[in-house]
């Protein structure tokens, strides 16, 4: 697979973004239709699949882009001279896990480094800097965020949003329980969910593009 220009990863996202954009829409138009008889099957089913589909797209945007970002930022390579303090520590946090497991190549990767005899290019995971967890509340997602060197504190407000609307909807129908929420509080949190999907794009590609993964950044 190929290095991603700037270009080609900002195409990836809006790509990502267009798509669940789409289902979205056509989820709350068939909620929007179904409560006209609010009590029906249809509005009891159109309301609890939206509520499931805004989790899924919340989840799944992070974990793929992320995923994509990771990946890209690997492929460049850089030294870890040059990488940001996050990524050096992500670099030194997986050698310090080898070393403990008895990798040898590991103990002469941190004394090589340690010893500044020079500058190894930066290692990284993308299994550990990308981890959503069962449900990915808020705790994982500022934990992605800080992980890459952004900051959570724009989505401070929408904690409780992503914990106790996001989350526990999603798993009240995971778990087969009945209850469902109206169309209107449905509408409301898939639109939030992409509002929220969108501040993320633009951090991502900020990053990318403005090279804030490197240190000079």
């Amino acid at each position: 697979m190929k290095t991603l220009t700037d270009s080609e990863f900002q195409d990836y996202l809006d790509e990502e973004v267009t798509w669940r954009r789409t289902e979205l829409h056509v989820l709350k138009g068939e909620v929007r239709e179904a409560s006209r008889s609010p009590q029906s099957p249809r509005a009891r089913a159109t309301s609890r699949a939206l509520a499931v589909m805004s989790y899924a797209h919340w989840e799944g945007y992070i974990k793929s882009s992320f995923d994509k970002l990771a990946d890209t930022i690997i492929r460049r390579k850089p030294k870890i001279s040059d990488a940001a303090d996050e990524f050096v520590v992500a670099h030194l946090r997986h050698l310090l896990l080898r070393l403990t497991s008895g990798d040898p190549e590991a103990r002469a990767s941190l004394v090589e480094l340690a010893r500044g005899q020079e500058s190894p290019r930066l290692h990284l995971r993308r299994d550990d800097l990308v981890r959503t967890h069962d449900n990915l509340r808020y705790q994982y997602f500022q934990s992605i965020l800080t992980g890459f060197g952004l900051s959570a504190e724009e989505f401070e407000l929408s904690r409780t949003f992503i914990d106790s609307v996001l989350c526990d909807r999603r798993n009240i129908v995971a778990h087969g329980k009945s209850s469902f929420p109206d169309a209107d509080s449905v509408i409301d949190s898939a639109d939030r969910v992409l509002a929220m999907i969108e501040k993320v794009r633009d951090l991502q590609i900020a990053l990318l593009t403005g090279r804030q993964y490197l240190a000079s950044a």
